[in-house]
């Protein structure tokens, strides 16, 4: 399957902090068991995510709309268990210069956005559970590239993404309600990373850029846990993954190492106790091939099952983790998305 992840580079080795989570023997194998034709239409755009009703949340991809500009503003669309389509959360209806950087779904449903206009403000909008705009909230942070949004019991809101020269410099920092910055986080990975880009190094700063960004930001993913923390992966080789309490500050740092040096860690989803990362290895053309595997830790970064991704078709985009099953969505040759719950055997 051909997906929009952008930008796509695979990251190499380096040095990153101790605490690695070591894989169990003998990984099962996640099999399809339930496959659902949805009602909606065309290629996924980065990522999915769920709620606890099994509601998935996505958003197309258009090559037009890459290359004019656009493409952030298309609609966030919910799809519910059977694939009918419910509500779409339009960003532009908060204003016609937003575009949507990444977007964060409560376990109860409630949809936030994390948007920024031409002039680099940064804002996080809010939807009722009809699509309908609840509260815009400006954020402190003007001149940041955002690539994820979480939101954390009483409502601080992590922001991750990049700044500075030519976007080299990882950023992650807990803002209030109001949208004033509470803390930043500290972490010797970034400096890493940072480095590593600054420095020109392709697996960091992708020469299909033209050497702008951060790809260990690019392809990460947010997810809040059932501790009340919220844990951020960068797209690093090893994983790191960062426990990160409301208060802005890292209160461990997990390491996740595939096993094999062609993969990258391209998503990841919280279960009540647990992190699985999805790795992927990277073919010719910047697509993912159909295998890969997924690697599932407890929250303080102790390695419990790995499991396997084969079969004839890619399941696709990592959608929804309820152990012990995983939810993914993907587009088939007929156009529409399908939904495919594995399990493993």
């Amino acid at each position: 399957m051909s997906v929009a992840i952008m930008p796509l580079h695979a990251q190499k080795r380096g040095a990153v902090p101790e605490g690695a989570a070591s894989a169990p023997d003998r990984p099962l194998v996640l099999q399809a068991q339930d496959t659902i034709k949805t009602q909606f239409e065309g290629k996924l755009l980065n990522k999915t995510v769920c709620d606890d009703d099994g509601n998935i949340y996505a958003r197309n991809y258009v090559f037009q709309k890459a290359v004019d500009g656009t493409l952030q503003q298309i609609p966030i669309q919910k799809i519910k268990p059977d694939g009918t389509l419910a509500e779409s959360y339009r960003v532009t209806d908060a204003g016609a210069d937003l575009s949507a950087d990444d977007f964060f779904v409560s376990n109860a449903g409630d949809m936030y956005v994390s948007a920024s206009n031409s002039k680099g403000e940064n804002f996080l909008i809010s939807f009722a559970s009809d699509g309908s705009i609840k509260s815009k909230t400006r954020i402190e942070r003007d001149g940041m590239m955002t690539y994820q949004v979480a939101i954390f019991k009483a409502g601080e809101i992590l922001l991750s993404g990049t700044e500075g020269e030519k976007g080299h410099t990882p950023f992650a920092g807990v803002f209030g309600t109001d949208g004033k910055l509470i803390g930043k986080l500290a972490s010797s990975g970034d400096e890493e990373f940072k480095k590593a880009a600054e420095a020109g190094d392709p697996n960091f700063a992708p020469q299909s850029t033209g050497g702008y960004g951060n790809t260990s930001v690019h392809l990460g993913e947010a997810a809040a846990g059932s501790d009340g923390n919220v844990y951020l992966m960068r797209s690093s080789l090893p994983a790191l993954v960062y426990a990160i309490n409301p208060r802005g500050e890292v209160l461990r740092t997990i390491k996740i190492d595939p096993g094999e040096s062609s993969m990258v860690a391209i998503a990841l989803k919280s279960a009540p106790g647990k992190l699985a990362v999805v790795f992927r290895e990277r073919s010719s053309g910047g697509h993912y091939g159909v295998g890969g595997l997924v690697r599932v830790v407890d929250y303080e970064g102790n390695a419990l099952a790995t499991y396997l991704l084969k079969g004839p078709q890619d399941l696709g985009f990592f959608a929804c983790y309820v152990p012990p099953s995983f939810e993914f969505v993907n587009t088939r040759k007929d156009g529409f998305n399908y939904r495919t719950k594995a399990e493993p055997r």
